[in-house]
């Protein structure tokens, strides 16, 4: 993980033996970068690899 002026960068590796499964990973990163607020800017997905750079989104709860 890198942080820069309110972007995260998240690289994760060994993400999955084919695509499908990097995908699936991607999937629950998504799912957990949402449980805490965060938007996706960008993502880069490779068999086994994972880019994420988001930043926190506004919170809609007030």
């Amino acid at each position: 993980m890198s942080f820069n002026e309110g972007e995260t960068t998240i690289l994760l590796v060994g993400a999955g033996f084919s695509l499908e499964a990097s995908r699936c990973s991607l999937a629950g990163i998504s799912g957990l970068l949402r449980g805490y607020k965060y938007q996706i800017d960008d993502k880069h997905i490779e068999k086994g690899l994972i880019k994420v750079t988001c930043h926190p989104g506004k919170s809609h709860d007030n």
